[in-house]
């Protein structure tokens, strides 16, 4: 937008926007997720070490620091934790599809696209 001129903004967002926007969260999430497994993990540390509520939550927490930048509210944690409990596992790691899922959730959030 810079390099052609368009100051404008388009009246009407494109249809492809949130397709985007989610393939975008995904793939990062993933890729983070990924990076961590593979050697010092950066934000997915305490489940990769043990699967258990408290490492989730404190997993979710700095989720949220990390993208809303605030601290997270107990609904966001209790919301998070939710998603674990009511997760069917897409692959044979339920970890990775809990951490992935979790970090889209956050990244995908109207929060964290307009505020």
């Amino acid at each position: 937008a810079e390099r052609l001129g368009i100051d404008d903004p388009l009246e009407n967002a494109l249809v492809s926007a949130p397709i985007a926007i989610d393939r975008v969260a995904i793939s990062a999430c993933g890729e983070r997720f990924d990076r961590d497994k593979a050697g010092s993990p950066v934000l997915f540390g305490p489940v990769l070490d043990t699967d258990t509520p408290a490492s989730r939550q404190l997993v979710s927490e700095q989720l949220v620091r990390s993208v809303l930048a605030r601290h997270p509210t107990r609904s966001d944690l209790d919301a998070l934790e939710g998603l674990h409990a009511t997760l069917e596992p897409v692959s044979s790691d339920l970890v990775r599809d809990w951490a992935v899922g979790a970090c889209v959730v956050v990244a995908t959030s109207t929060e964290a696209l307009f505020y």
